[in-house]
C-alpha cells in the first residue's frame, strides 16, 4: 500500500469510513427474500408441541441467498440445516432456488445424516412448502413429519438461524455468487472437510433448562459438546454408525482440514470472480 494511502487511512475518523464505503456495502444484507409458498400452507402444520425434541431426526432447515445484496438474475442459494436434538448441521450450494434444484439438495444432505430424518421444519418459502418436497417426504416407508413455522417469526427457526451466521454467513460471506461453476465446489467441501470440521471438532453450548429465580429467568447450559459427541450418545444412532463415525475422527487433524477450508474457499472465491 502506497504510504500516503495508508496515512490516510489511518487520519479518516470512522464516520468517513462509513460515508465513503457506504456505495460499496450490500444493502440489501439483512432483508428477508422468502418467497411465501400458500398452495399447501393450510396442508402442512405450524410447529408446535408434535417435535420430538430430545430424538435425533428432526431438522431446522432454511436457505440463505448468496446474492451480494442484488435479487436479480440467478446466484447460488445455501441450504442449511441442523438437527435439533445433536446440533448435527449439514449445508449444500443450490444454483437457484427452485423446487426440484432444493430437493435435490435435501435428498442429498438426507444421504449425510448419521441417523434416520423423522422430522423437518422450515419457514413458509416455496422451495420447501410444495408438492415435491411433501410427496418425498410423505411417499416412503416411514413417512417424515413436516411442519413450517409461523409467518413472520423467525424465532420459530431460532437454531437455523444462528447457523445461517455461524456456518454460511461467517465463511461464505454476503459476495454474489453468481457463477454456477462454484455450486460443486461448495458442496464437495461442505461433504468434506468443512462438514467434518464443524461436526467433528467444533463444541458448541446447548440449553437444557430454564430457572426462574426471585423473578429473574436464568438460562442453563449443558457442558459444550461437538455435535459428534451428542450423536455417539443418542440412543436412535446404531452401533456400527457411532464406530465408523469414531473411527472416522481418529483419521483427522483438525488443523489440517482447517487449512483445506481455507484453500478451498480460496478456490471458490477465484471462481465467483470469474464471472463466465
Amino acid at each position: 500500500m502506497p504510504g500516503g494511502v495508508r496515512e490516510k487511512l489511518l487520519g479518516a475518523s470512522a464516520r468517513t469510513l462509513d460515508r465513503l464505503l457506504a456505495p460499496l456495502r450490500c444493502s440489501g444484507a439483512g432483508r428477508s427474500r422468502t418467497r411465501p409458498g400458500t398452495l399447501l400452507r393450510h396442508q402442512i402444520p405450524i410447529r408446535g408441541s408434535v417435535w420430538e425434541e430430545n430424538q435425533a431426526g428432526w431438522l431446522e432447515v432454511d436457505t440463505v441467498a448468496l446474492c451480494g445484496g442484488s435479487t436479480a438474475g440467478e446466484y447460488v442459494w445455501m441450504l442449511d440445516a441442523v438437527d435439533y436434538a445433536t446440533t448435527w448441521v449439514e449445508v449444500r450450494g443450490i444454483w437457484g432456488r427452485g423446487q426440484a434444484g432444493t430437493l435435490a439438495a435435501l435428498q442429498d444432505l438426507e444421504g449425510s445424516l448419521p441417523f434416520a430424518l423423522l422430522g423437518l421444519d422450515s419457514d413458509n418459502g416455496g422451495e420447501f412448502l410444495n408438492y415435491h418436497v411433501l410427496h418425498w417426504l410423505q411417499k416412503r416407508p416411514r413417512p417424515v413429519f413436516m411442519t413450517r413455522s409461523r409467518p413472520f417469526k423467525k424465532d420459530d427457526n431460532a437454531h437455523v438461524e444462528q447457523k445461517n451466521w455461524t456456518h454460511v454467513r461467517q465463511n461464505f460471506g454476503y459476495e454474489r455468487h453468481d457463477n454456477p461453476e462454484v455450486v460443486q465446489p461448495i458442496n464437495a467441501l461442505a461433504k468434506g472437510a468443512y462438514g467434518q470440521l464443524l461436526n467433528y471438532f467444533h463444541a458448541s453450548l446447548k440449553l437444557e433448562r430454564k430457572e426462574r429465580v426471585e423473578g429473574r429467568l436464568k438460562r442453563v447450559y449443558g457442558p459444550a459438546q461437538t455435535p459428534l459427541a451428542r450423536v455417539l450418545a443418542s440412543p436412535e444412532v446404531s452401533p456400527q454408525t457411532k464406530r465408523r463415525l469414531a473411527q472416522d475422527k481418529a483419521r483427522l487433524n483438525p488443523f489440517a482440514l482447517k487449512r483445506e477450508v481455507d484453500r478451498s474457499l480460496k478456490t471458490i472465491a477465484s471462481l465467483r470472480q470469474a464471472r463466465p
